[in-house]
C-alpha cells in the first residue's frame, strides 16, 4: 500500500485550505479532494467541501472462513470473504464560531457505492462457527447523511496542549428523505 497526502492550509494567506490525498494498493485505489474556506466572501461563516472516489476489497474472517461470492475475480482469494466496492461522493458543509472556543457545524454527506457482497460467509472465532456480517448492501446503494456537530476547544496550543479542554458532540443521521437507501444512526 502506498499513501501520499498534501495540503494547504494557508492559500496566499486567505487562510484558505486546499488538500489531496491518493491511496494505491494491489487492484486497488483512494482518492480524496478538500476545500475549507473559513470566512466566506467574508462572512463569520465557513463553507466547506470534500469529494472522495474508491475502488476498494475489504477482507473479512478470522479462521477457517467459507465463503461464496457472486463475483469471480473475489473468489480467487482463499482465506478471507472479500467485499469489493466503489464509492463515489462528497461532503458539503457550513460552521460558525460561537465563542472564541467553541464553534457549530453541518455537513451533507452524499455519495452512490456498487458493492460485491459474499451471498454467504462464515468463520470459525475461538471454537465456534459464526456468520460473517458485513454491513453493507449488496449491488448499487446511495448514502446520504446529514451531521451536525459542537466543538470545544479551549486548549493552549493545538500541539502537546499543557492545559485546556477539547470536547466534540456530534449527531449524524441517514434518512431515506435525504436520498440515502436506509436509515442509519
Amino acid at each position: 500500500y502506498v499513501g501520499v497526502q498534501a495540503a494547504e492550509t494557508n492559500l496566499a494567506g486567505t487562510g484558505i485550505t486546499l488538500g489531496a490525498g491518493v491511496g494505491v494498493a494491489a487492484d486497488q485505489l483512494a482518492l480524496r479532494t478538500l476545500f475549507i474556506d473559513p470566512a466566506f466572501v467574508g462572512t463569520p461563516w465557513s463553507v466547506s467541501g470534500s469529494l472522495l472516489y474508491n475502488d476498494a476489497r475489504d477482507f473479512f474472517g478470522a479462521r477457517s472462513v467459507v465463503f461464496e461470492s457472486p463475483s469471480l475475480e473475489e473468489r480467487k482469494v482463499r482465506d478471507y470473504a472479500v467485499v469489493a466496492y466503489k464509492r463515489i461522493g462528497g461532503t458539503v458543509g457550513t460552521g460558525r464560531d460561537i465563542s472564541v472556543a467553541s464553534q457549530f457545524q453541518l455537513e451533507y454527506h452524499l455519495e452512490k457505492i456498487e458493492a460485491v457482497v459474499p451471498t454467504m460467509a462464515s468463520h470459525v472465532r475461538g471454537q465456534t462457527r459464526e456468520p460473517i456480517r458485513f454491513d453493507i448492501l449488496p449491488g448499487d446503494s446511495v448514502l446520504s447523511t446529514l451531521a451536525a456537530s459542537l466543538n470545544y476547544d479551549s486548549r493552549d496550543g493545538p500541539f502537546l496542549p499543557k492545559k485546556g479542554t477539547l470536547a466534540r458532540a456530534s449527531l449524524a443521521v441517514g434518512l431515506p428523505p435525504f436520498g440515502s437507501d436506509t436509515a442509519r444512526w
